[in-house]
């Protein structure tokens, strides 16, 4: 019997349940249709408590992914490898930031090595 992913649509915040099957593809999202990505990762078995008993009906391996969380894919080029993690809304708008940043500065680069840097300073 496969699992069931809960996950949240990055974009409208609708709760969407996928098969484990589809781990890693993307699908338009029910409410919004918006194109979302199944969480390509599954969570670590919770410890058990071994004075509170299990409830039957529970199914294993099913990431909650609240509206607070939301989850990150970063590979690197080549065969470096990469990692996926899920991170609050805070650290997200930050590694956003910083790459917007690091864009700009590279751009700038490029433009001043290409129109300034090659004029002559009086």
């Amino acid at each position: 019997m496969q699992a069931t992913i809960k996950f949240h649509c990055q974009f409208c915040g609708a709760k969407i349940s996928a098969k484990e099957s589809l781990l890693g593809q993307s699908r338009p999202c029910p409410n919004c249709s918006s194109r979302v990505t199944v969480p390509n990762w599954l969570p670590a078995k919770p410890p058990v408590s071994q004075s509170a008993p299990q409830s039957q009906g529970a199914v294993m391996n099913q990431p909650q992914v609240t509206s607070s969380n939301i989850p990150v894919q970063l590979h690197l080029p080549g065969k470096l490898g990469g990692m996926t993690a899920q991170v609050d809304q805070q650290t997200s708008n930050t590694m956003a930031t910083t790459f917007l940043g690091g864009l700009l500065v590279a751009l700038g680069a490029f433009l001043f090595a290409g129109f300034i840097g090659k004029g002559k300073l009086v």
